[in-house]
């Protein structure tokens, strides 16, 4: 955060009937795989257009609950696998924590 010179965070709800068409996959219903891809796809092309800019990327949970075959997978990888700083839910002292880290 230091080296971006700001704390700035997006946050990035996946909202299936949201999606922008490049992206949507099929019927995009929770229940099928490609719409899991899709989802998967979406976070990591947008992580990776903002990493360089932004210091935070928090994934709202609760779009990757277990109605979306590979939820929880989809999430883990698009948390874990890019170059930024994740939080899961943040609280005020998660914030705070992640900011002292830098």
């Amino acid at each position: 955060m230091r080296a971006l010179g700001h704390p700035l965070c997006v946050g990035l709800d996946p909202y299936l009937d949201r999606l922008p068409t490049p992206f949507r996959r099929g019927a995009m219903a929770p229940q099928r795989p490609d719409t899991a891809h899709a989802v998967e796809e979406f976070c990591s092309r947008i992580i990776d257009l903002i990493a360089g800019d932004v210091a935070i990327v928090k994934l709202q949970v609760a779009l990757f609950d277990s109605d979306l075959p590979r939820g929880p997978f989809v999430y883990s990888q698009t948390f874990w696998t890019q170059d930024c700083v994740g939080l899961r839910d943040p609280t005020l002292a998660q914030v705070e924590a992640t900011l002292a880290l830098e």
